[in-house]
């Protein structure tokens, strides 16, 4: 089906969040680099401009 899952930890989600926001918005600029046709798309309004 194509599906990628990121897991964190329970630790890490509450008490390192902002380095566990950081390696999505890493996943997210790769997965961008590697697959154009999403950014052509505008899938990701809610992010605010990356």
């Amino acid at each position: 089906m194509g599906l990628q899952v990121l897991r964190f930890t329970e630790k890490e989600a509450q008490y390192d969040t902002e380095e566990v926001i950081k390696k999505l918005n890493t996943w997210i600029d790769d997965y961008e680099r590697t697959h154009p046709e999403v950014v052509g798309k505008n899938v990701r309004k809610m992010r605010g401009g990356g």
